[in-house]
């Protein structure tokens, strides 16, 4: 123990958690003059929304090196959760958005967003949508290499359409997961897309936060389906086991670690989210974002 437990490397470990939350900070002032530029609070999210998605990619995706990962995930929750609250209402809207955004990206005319005052809202959410989109790219260009414009584009489209369809956020952390794994410059191939492995990870991870969002609801509205002495179902509790199991297990089945611990990270945070409650989340959020380790 004398070469482990000393006050040499509990120094050392403190200025490396100072460090690390000192970028996260940095990072948040990034957050926060987007969310300014995009005037998503004129759209109806609040700065403690915001500040929430920002600490859950943080406090999973921590690596100082993985800065582009825990930017697409907060911007990309930030974003649904400002789309989905504006837009739907029924059907009709949520198609309006998504040809709005289709039209926008097959022209490349942004422009048209800030000219035209015919349904501000659709239009300003879009050309904030898009425009994130680009600075991603170019960020995950500039630091890996990797040109993903297209991937994102797709990956947006495949989500939206399903939300135009179906009215809720299933299919979100399909979402999430595309977005850190393309910022991380992991492209996704075809082959990768239509492995086994790699749609059950997508299917459980989808049906997890998916159930999770259910309970959550169920619970805030006190539904009599939901047990509240649990902080889940059996059915969440199953899915949960079966997706440790195809993440952490040592198998030969060609996906990388990385991008296979992605699907666990989305559905571990979202756990997180309903077991805290508001006070305890609070209380968190300050101690691993604002408060520096003495």
């Amino acid at each position: 123990m004398p070469y482990v437990n000393n006050n040499v490397y509990l120094e050392l470990a403190k200025l490396d958690y100072n460090n690390c939350q000192a970028l996260h900070r940095s990072e948040w002032d990034n957050i926060l003059r987007w969310y300014s530029e995009s005037e998503l609070r004129e759209y109806g999210l609040s700065k403690q929304e915001l500040l929430f998605g920002y600490y859950l990619a943080a406090a999973t995706i921590y690596e100082p090196e993985r800065s582009l990962e825990r930017l697409a995930w907060a911007k990309t929750s930030a974003l649904i959760q400002t789309i989905t609250s504006n837009f739907n209402d029924d059907e009709e809207t949520r198609t309006a958005f998504v040809n709005e955004f289709l039209d926008t990206v097959n022209l490349l005319d942004y422009s048209n967003a800030r000219r035209s005052n015919l349904n501000k809202t659709r239009r300003g959410l879009v050309g904030a949508l898009v425009r994130t989109l680009d600075f991603l790219s170019l960020d995950t260009f500039v630091t890996h290499g990797q040109e993903i414009i297209h991937d994102l584009h797709h990956s947006w489209g495949r989500w939206l359409s399903s939300w135009q369809s179906e009215g809720d956020r299933h299919g979100e952390a399909y979402l999430l997961v595309q977005m850190i794994n393309l910022s991380g410059g992991n492209l996704l191939s075809d082959d990768l897309l239509s492995n086994p492995q790699y749609r059950q990870l997508l299917s459980l991870t989808n049906r997890v936060c998916h159930r999770l969002h259910s309970y959550k609801n169920d619970k805030a509205y006190g539904s009599s389906n939901t047990n509240t002495e649990s902080i889940t179902t059996p059915e969440i509790e199953s899915d949960m086991q079966k997706l440790v199991q195809l993440v952490l297990q040592n198998q030969s089945d060609g996906i990388d670690s990385k991008i296979k611990n992605s699907f666990l990270a989305v559905a571990k945070s979202l756990y997180y989210a309903v077991h805290c409650d508001q006070g305890t989340i609070n209380l968190h959020i300050a101690k691993v974002l604002f408060e520096r380790v003495l």
